[in-house]
């Protein structure tokens, strides 16, 4: 589950959270989330996912794994099977790219005026309403985390293709896992206790240095060449159910 802008119905839940040696961008951390949304709003609405990325969010950061829709269920797998960005370029702060059933927005500022420059690039159908108060509580919060919002209108659950970013993170020392709950429009209640169901997927592709925390080898099949040095190369894998309090989730990696 997530943070919605309005009533929505999410299932068959993934969060995904590893680190990455990159030939080109570096150290990275890379966040997967996929679940089958289902809206129950009058109007459009959208997921909130916040990040802990210590530089803006940029459009080719979002990886396309429109050929790879069962990525994420591949890793949790894994456990049974146990098998144009120049540095001298300042970038903008807000950006939509349509990406399946979602449009997705960057929100790089977390100001009313980004938020509404930014909706009115997302089609009118999938334009969310998002309350005041629900943008002041990742201010408040998560003051220095973009945002992303996952735009969607589809009035029947529809299993969408997994929203896949990395990032530079804030804090290479542990990755980090979109837990937190709300689904009526208001800002998530951080002290109540919430329903788990999620598959939570942790990984790394740092070689043996992380095989100890991460046991399960992870061995796609069917992903595009260029999304293979963005996946991890092991991965631990929890299986959430029960009440716990509405909060998010940290692996840590040292």
């Amino acid at each position: 589950m997530c943070v919605t802008s309005a009533a929505a119905t999410l299932s068959s839940t993934y969060v995904g959270a590893w680190e990455i040696e990159h030939p080109r961008y570096g150290y990275r951390h890379v966040m997967a989330y996929q679940n089958a949304p289902q809206n129950l709003a009058d109007g459009a609405n959208c997921m909130l996912l916040h990040l802990p990325a210590a530089e803006p969010l940029l459009p080719e950061y979002l990886l396309d794994t429109a050929d790879c829709p069962d990525l994420l269920k591949q890793m949790a797998a894994s456990k049974t099977s146990r098998s144009f960005f120049s540095g001298n370029i300042v970038p903008q702060q807000v950006y939509v790219v349509e990406m399946g059933i979602y449009h997705v927005v960057l929100l790089n500022e977390k100001t009313p005026k980004a938020l509404e420059k930014a909706l009115e690039q997302v089609p009118a159908e999938k334009r969310p309403a998002i309350a005041p108060e629900l943008l002041q509580f990742y201010n408040t919060h998560f003051p220095d985390y973009p945002i992303v919002l996952a735009c969607f209108n589809n009035r029947e659950s529809k299993q969408a293709s997994p929203i896949v970013l990395h990032f530079k993170p804030k804090n290479p020392g542990q990755l980090f896992f979109n837990l937190l709950e709300g689904h009526d429009g208001g800002p998530p209640q951080l002290n109540q206790l919430v329903e788990r169901h999620q598959v939570i997927i942790a990984g790394s592709s740092l070689d043996e240095r992380r095989h100890s925390l991460f046991p399960f080898k992870f061995e796609p099949f069917g992903v595009p060449e260029k999304l293979l040095p963005f996946l991890p190369t092991n991965v631990g894998i929890e299986h959430l159910s029960g009440e716990a309090i509405n909060d998010d989730g940290l692996w840590m990696l040292n």
